[in-house]
């Protein structure tokens, strides 16, 4: 298939701007907005300076507009990416994706597609339709470091495509070449940023918004992203994607990790990430080697009859003693009176290590006792072991 061509740069900041809404400083934002259309450049201008050094985003994406189409000025690329930069510290997902459209094109700021991924992604994992397109394309070409990855960039697309009828093009000549994609072996992902950005729903909580890569794999695999909380308050967020990217809702301001796992549900097997790990108080990208907590050494599942007493007391005490061994646990009543005997189950090839370590701390069970379960349904996340007590201990 030959390689679609992306939009133009002033294009897709011209369809930034009709997109660009007015935030919460409205009636301020509104005179700047008065100001401008009546073309007193000058005057919008300065209270657009006002406001972004009061941290309001759209006032300084409004800046970056300004200076990359030179309104009431010279063009000035450079002065814009600056402003451009300053919104996507607040979370602008429109700057984010005018952030990707310079790094893509080299305008303002030196080329490089796979800073342009991490912008569109960030912007994309928010439902930014003209992100997630621009990200579909980069990955149905493979660019430099980005590698290609057409199972990515269908998946992308196919997001855009419920809102940009030129994705819905696109879709079905992804669809032809994805035969012809060269699968390889399953490999783990490859993270590429971090960030954190005030949540609009409210300024005090933030999100985190992660970024990875990977090449192409084996048909049917999917991403699994973990993020959790390095101190164990209770936040676990585990799901499966189809794409790169993610904004996860934080609680609170705290140290959290998170890694993405490639998992092939036919075949048991899986490949992850190293952990990464950030603080919710700073928009900065964070390094895997952080000071903090250990990230979770792995998931442990207690299940117990609802009608064997002792066996729940004794999950209590297993769950104390996993939690403090650094495993994430989740101990409650599974759908039987009681089990006939204990034992250890686990899902994927790759846990059977960690099954047979969980197996040797429990009475009257050896390594050897842990099993492989059936294939896992699609929901069944990878890194688990399943804990079945009976009468307080294995028997």
């Amino acid at each position: 298939m030959a390689a679609a061509t992306r939009p133009s740069r002033l294009a897709a900041l011209a369809l930034a701007l009709i997109a660009a809404s007015t935030g919460a400083a409205a009636a301020t934002l509104q005179e700047a907005q008065r100001a401008f259309d009546h073309g007193d450049f000058g005057r919008a201008r300065t209270v657009w300076r006002d406001l972004a050094a009061g941290g309001a985003a759209e006032a300084a994406f409004r800046l970056g507009l300004a200076d990359d189409l030179g309104q009431g000025g010279p063009p000035d690329p450079a002065g814009a990416f600056r402003w451009y930069l300053e919104a996507t510290r607040l979370g602008h997902a429109t700057a984010q994706f005018n952030v990707g459209v310079m790094l893509d094109a080299g305008t303002g700021t030196p080329s490089s597609p796979l800073a342009a991924a991490v912008w569109y992604a960030r912007a994309a994992a928010k439902g930014y339709a003209r992100a997630q397109y621009n990200l579909a394309l980069l990955y149905a070409e493979g660019d430099g470091l980005l590698p290609r990855n057409v199972a990515l960039a269908r998946a992308w697309m196919r997001l855009a495509a419920g809102s940009l009828p030129a994705a819905e093009g696109h879709l079905a000549g992804l669809d032809a070449s994805a035969a012809d994609a060269a699968a390889g072996a399953l490999s783990a992902p490859l993270p590429l940023a971090t960030a954190t950005t005030p949540a609009a729903r409210d300024g005090a909580v933030r999100d985190a918004e992660i970024v990875w890569t990977a090449p192409e794999q084996p048909p049917g695999t999917r991403f699994f992203v973990e993020l959790v909380d390095l101190f164990r308050k209770g936040f676990d967020h585990a799901e499966y994607l189809d794409v790169s990217a993610a904004a996860v809702g934080l609680p609170a301001p705290g140290r959290y990790a998170w890694r993405v796992l490639t998992v092939d549900p036919a075949g048991h097997r899986y490949r992850a990430s190293p952990w990464w790990s950030f603080a919710s108080d700073a928009a900065a990208d964070a390094a895997p080697d952080e000071d903090g907590p250990p990230p979770p050494r792995g998931r442990v599942k207690l299940r117990f009859g609802s009608a064997d007493a002792k066996a729940k007391s004794f999950a209590a005490e297993l769950a104390g003693d996993f939690a403090r061994s650094g495993f994430l646990v989740d101990a409650r009543t599974a759908g039987v009176e009681r089990f006939a005997r204990s034992g250890v189950s686990y899902f994927f090839d790759d846990d059977a290590p960690l099954a047979r370590d969980v197996a040797r701390v429990l009475p009257a069970l050896e390594a050897d006792d842990a099993v492989l379960a059936p294939p896992p349904d699609v929901s069944q996340p990878p890194g688990v072991v399943e804990v079945r007590l009976s009468g307080g201990a294995a028997s």
